[in-house]
């Protein structure tokens, strides 16, 4: 690797590790634990849905390499004001709590002992006062090599279950239910890998 490209990888990686890790006028969200009806506000809607994330056809163990968190980055488009949505779950529900507007996801992160993984699964969903919104089911594939790979992800509608999961968590909720528009077929796109080692920050070649 010629010293230009490092020099550039370097740049890049601290670069992305600074805008992720920086929380100046970022707003950082986790899904709600269960029985948190007691949270809800009159100014903000509910996102839900469930995740199931496996690694080169392994399925989730602790053993395994897997990340160890995931985080969506968010944007609310109407004010340009960025979110970061922690600690959302590899194997299972998700319920979100989020003002209302319209947003775009414009990244996702898997953290593991690497370093931070980082794609982009372009999703849009509108968040309405006192109303949820349901982003399906997400079976997302991960194929990684040392820096780089692919991830797959699939939509499934399974409102039912999900519905079910929402009142676990939340109680009877009497809030109206809707669906953002759910990318049925499966999709790919690049991952990359932003590897920590030694206090230095390398980010994959393009």
């Amino acid at each position: 690797m010629s010293a230009n490209l490092l020099g550039s990888t370097v740049l890049a990686g601290i670069l992305l590790l600074c805008a992720y890790f920086s929380q100046g006028c970022t707003t950082v969200v986790v899904p709600l634990k269960p029985r948190a009806a007691a949270m809800l506000d009159s100014d903000h809607g509910l996102v839900f849905g469930r995740i199931h994330l496996t690694r080169s056809g392994e399925d989730h163990h602790p053993n395994l390499r897997l990340p160890i968190d995931m985080k969506w980055w968010v944007t609310e488009e109407t004010k340009g004001r960025p979110f970061l949505i922690d600690h959302l779950p590899i194997d299972g529900p998700f319920v979100v709590k989020l003002p209302a507007g319209s947003y775009r996801l414009t990244a996702v992160y898997l953290d593991d002992a690497l370093g931070l993984w980082q794609a982009s699964l372009p999703t849009t969903f509108s968040v309405r006062s006192q109303e949820c919104t349901y982003l399906g089911t997400w079976n997302l594939q991960v194929q990684t090599e040392f820096f780089d790979g692919s991830i797959n992800r699939q939509v499934l509608n399974q409102e039912e279950q999900a519905e079910h999961d929402l009142r676990m968590i939340v109680g009877d909720i009497s809030w109206p239910i809707m669906s953002a528009p759910l990318a049925l077929a499966t999709e790919s796109s690049p991952i990359i890998l932003t590897f920590r080692t030694q206090g230095t920050a390398l980010t994959s070649p393009p």
